[in-house]
């Protein structure tokens, strides 16, 4: 019995596959010795099978390389924030270590005395007289020759407890009175006036600034006093000396 070709076309998906029986193969390939038409049906049904068995593999590696390329971009984003992040640590101890040893802490003070030695160019310090006052730290110290300076400390930014020299005065003259300023970024006055063997005949002493009069004690021929005043725009440390009547003395 001849079979159609409308048969034939219908078995030729299984036949292609390998999946029809064997008699249909034989009879579909005995079909095929004699139809062209179906012959090239089946060999277009083949072309179009390797295309997409072609399109599925280039398809897989496709996706593989997109798998692989964001794999890798995922990795080097990983690295480059761990390259970040390992700055930024390294960056903050530098700056934490620097903070921490170019300062001394307030309790110590053969640190700050120190720290006054190596700013003001002494080979060693003692400090004899400390006050302090907001952020701002001031000390008389005393060189192994008998010789005395004033330095003046500011608190530092990151650790509240330590301090670094920020000025002050190299020698300090016996028997008067002397003064350091400062007008601070915060557009504060600092005024630290400071002395040793004062005459006895001190007793007071007066300075003014923004037109305002301070007149402040000398007690036991020493003196070490810090202002701070909201206004650095009309600095004056002059201090004049006063009797015990609060009299000028010439």
């Amino acid at each position: 019995m001849k079979i159609s070709c409308e048969i034939i076309q219908d078995l030729l998906p299984l036949y292609c596959d390998g999946v029809c029986s064997q008699d249909s193969k034989q009879a579909i390939e005995a079909h095929l010795q004699d139809c062209g038409k179906c012959k090239a049906d089946m060999r277009f049904m083949e072309q179009g099978m390797e295309t997409s068995s072609v399109q599925a593999k280039d398809d897989k590696i496709v996706n593989a390389a997109a798998a692989a390329w964001k794999k890798g971009k995922t990795r080097a984003f990983i690295k480059g924030c761990l390259i970040v992040l390992f700055v930024i640590a390294i960056l903050a101890a530098g700056y934490c270590s620097f903070h921490w040893f170019s300062t001394a802490d307030e309790s110590d003070f053969d640190a700050l005395a120190q720290q006054a030695a190596d700013s003001f160019g002494y080979g060693e310090l003692n400090i004899e007289r400390i006050e302090q006052r907001g952020n701002y730290l001031a000390a008389i110290c005393k060189d192994s020759d008998g010789n005395r300076c004033m330095c003046v400390f500011r608190r530092d930014r990151l650790f509240e407890n330590r301090w670094h020299v920020t000025g002050g005065k190299t020698r300090i003259q016996e028997g008067t009175i002397s003064s350091w300023n400062y007008g601070s970024p915060q557009g504060e006055a600092v005024l630290i006036f400071c002395g040793v063997n004062i005459p006895d005949e001190v007793c007071w002493y007066q300075f003014q600034n923004s037109k305002i009069t301070y007149i402040c004690s000398v007690e036991g021929g020493e003196l070490l006093d810090i202002f701070i005043i909201p206004d650095h725009y009309d600095i004056n440390g002059h201090p004049i000396l006063l009797d015990c009547n609060q009299q000028e003395i010439e």
